[in-house]
């Protein structure tokens, strides 16, 4: 069994476009037929390729026919040992995807912030503390994951997951936002300097909810800590 993982500086020397590729490339798997990749943002089991129309069961890869039955869960894996290894697997690669998130949003704070260190901007500023709260965001989405893994608790469980959801969606989107706006033209600083007002707006508004959702969660882990340790 692997270790939680944290690639930090594996993005050194790469273009911003070839991570954000990277990183989808970390929630998504080969077809079993033909290895193209292929990406799951959501819905049932059952995946088709689109280039060879290959029918598969995205958690165990085994083809469609005749095993499996059930869109949502999977025949293959039922002893306890095979539940326990895809457990570990889905958290560790969504700690290895947010560690490495988090390198992007670092390694595009360095870039923005060296454009011009005396120009003072409200979309610079802007773009510079998005990025900020996405590494701490990523940052907290990682270790939730170990934190989740491990705890068993479910009654706890169910309000970190609904906190740690809630800040996922909103880090993802804080992130689209940013690579759609800042990723499509080779000039960086151009693309900063025409920031649109409604791209502003949108970006502080995530930037609120993260933080609502991160001081959240602290608040829910320090109750938890308290408990467990009896502190008045």
């Amino acid at each position: 069994m692997s270790q939680w993982m944290d690639d930090g500086g594996f993005y050194e020397g790469m273009s911003m476009e070839a991570q954000s590729k990277h990183l989808a490339k970390l929630i998504s798997k080969r077809c079993p037929s033909c290895q193209a990749q292929i990406e799951k943002n959501e819905g049932c089991l059952h995946m088709t390729c689109a280039k060879c129309n290959h029918g598969f069961c995205w958690r165990c890869l085994k083809p469609w026919k005749p095993t499996h039955k059930d869109y949502y869960n999977c025949s293959a894996m039922v002893s306890k040992a095979a539940r326990q290894e895809k457990k570990f697997q889905d958290y560790n690669e969504r700690c290895t995807f947010h560690h490495q998130a988090k390198d992007f949003a670092v390694n595009l704070e360095n870039k923005v912030s060296s454009i011009n260190e005396a120009l003072q901007m409200k979309s610079l500023t802007f773009v510079i503390d998005a990025c900020k709260i996405l590494a701490q965001a990523r940052k907290v989405l990682a270790y939730s994951c170990v934190y989740s893994y491990y705890n068993q608790e479910t009654e706890k469980m169910d309000v970190m997951e609904q906190q740690t959801e809630a800040l996922d969606l909103h880090t993802n989107a804080l992130q689209i936002l940013l690579e759609e706006t800042l990723l499509q033209c080779t000039d960086l600083a151009s693309c900063v300097r025409l920031l649109k007002p409604e791209h502003l707006n949108t970006g502080l508004e995530l930037i609120r909810r993260i933080q609502e959702r991160l001081l959240a969660i602290l608040q829910h882990s320090t109750q938890v800590l308290c408990q467990n340790h009896r502190i008045p």
